[in-house]
């Protein structure tokens, strides 16, 4: 009997041990405590590692000079595996950079996010001087600032089919005699924080870079705690946005009145719609509209373009629309008449394509594949003299 108890009691002590530490073990793990951060883990803000400003088609140019009429622009969608030195963006944490897609609205609405330039009419202070004046009796201008650095103006500017993710602008007269320069805010896709400091461009026959953002964390856009934080030059920039602005013999531009956009080489065109041309000419040291003489010359054309060759395009004239034809009225009572850019007004000078096939040029109706305007492209041209 006793060998049989002191089994049962170690057998009890033993089943009383084993719910004793299962028990305890289910206690701690119950009382277990933590503690919270509520803040976000902060990234790195972006910066150009390189960036600058181009002509952005040589047709708007003449022999390659900036002029009243040309168009800069920022391009900011190349993509990173170009490696260009007109666009490099950076981000220690990888992001990406903003871009936007060809529909502005839709993209805004996904979340997409442009680039942002400012452009600005500036000279140097007395004093100061660009690197490219023949004058070197003044102290180089060695970074953006009130004392070396005067703005004019800022410029608005505007997007276009060629570029959809940053302000472009068409210089205006105002800016004659002066230079052009820009501001660029680095903007990520994502990432926190997705902006950094601003940089400043004043000569634009150069490049520009920004000091890399080494430790995390929101940076102030405008403080620069060194020149390099808001841009230094690098190399020389080859692509005519520098200098001072003159003025051309003439230019012309041709819009889409629905939203007043540019039309560029790669836009398509379409049937029933209406297209505006803007013109200037050069006279007496100053730009002006054409006289009644000269608009009586004005013409647009149906082109048929050979891009075949790339380097040496050919064109042809397939129809030829004249007042007469109809094609120059403003459809609408509604339509403004007037294009105004950065606060100078261009009158607006219409032209519709056909409405369906049977209103196109006779001279188109016997042409292969689509009988009609269908496929081929808009000139518009003006006569007028040349002042001395």
């Amino acid at each position: 009997m006793y060998k049989a108890v002191k089994f049962v009691d170690y057998l009890a002590n033993l089943i009383f041990l084993i719910v004793f530490i299962v028990i305890s073990e289910i206690s701690f793990a119950a009382s277990f405590q933590s503690t919270q951060i509520p803040s976000s883990l902060e990234g790195h803000a972006p910066f150009f590692k390189s960036i600058g400003a181009r002509i952005q088609s040589l047709k708007t140019a003449q022999n390659n000079h900036l002029t009243v009429g040309s168009i800069l622009e920022v391009p900011t969608y190349l993509p990173a595996s170009l490696n260009h030195p007109l666009y490099q963006f950076d981000d220690a944490d990888g992001d990406p950079s903003g871009m936007l897609g060809i529909g502005l609205t839709e993209s805004m609405e996904k979340g997409q996010k442009p680039i942002p330039i400012k452009w600005y009419i500036i000279k140097a202070k007395p004093g100061f001087r660009f690197a490219d004046e023949p004058d070197t009796s003044g102290s180089l201008i060695t970074h953006w600032n009130d004392d070396q650095i005067e703005e004019i103006e800022p410029l608005t500017g505007f997007y276009s089919s060629i570029n959809p993710n940053s302000h472009q602008i068409i210089i205006p007269q105002k800016a004659a005699g002066y230079r052009i320069g820009f501001k660029a805010l680095p903007t990520s896709e994502y990432g926190v924080p997705d902006t950094g400091r601003w940089l400043k461009a004043w000569d634009l026959n150069y490049f520009y870079t920004q000091s890399e953002v080494r430790e995390p964390g929101y940076v102030q856009p405008e403080n620069c705690a060194i020149d390099a934080d808001c841009g230094v030059p690098t190399t020389h920039n080859p692509d005519g946005a520098g200098g001072v602005v003159s003025l051309p013999d003439y230019f012309i531009k041709i819009f889409d009145q629905d939203d007043e956009r540019l039309l560029s080489d790669n836009v398509e065109l379409a049937v029933n719609h209406t297209y505006f041309a803007i013109i200037q000419v050069k006279d007496a040291g100053k730009l002006r509209e054409p006289n009644e003489q000269e608009i009586s010359t004005l013409k647009w054309h149906i082109m048929q373009f050979d891009s075949d060759d790339s380097n040496n395009p050919t064109e042809s004239i397939l129809a030829t629309y004249a007042q007469d034809s109809g094609r120059f009225i403003n459809h609408s009572q509604n339509e403004s008449t007037e294009l105004i850019l950065n606060g100078e007004r261009y009158k607006k000078y219409f032209f519709s394509t056909q409405t369906t096939n049977s209103d196109a040029h006779e001279a188109l109706k016997s042409i292969k594949p689509n009988f009609s305007e269908q496929s081929f492209g808009l000139q518009v041209s003006i006569e007028f003299e040349l002042s001395q």
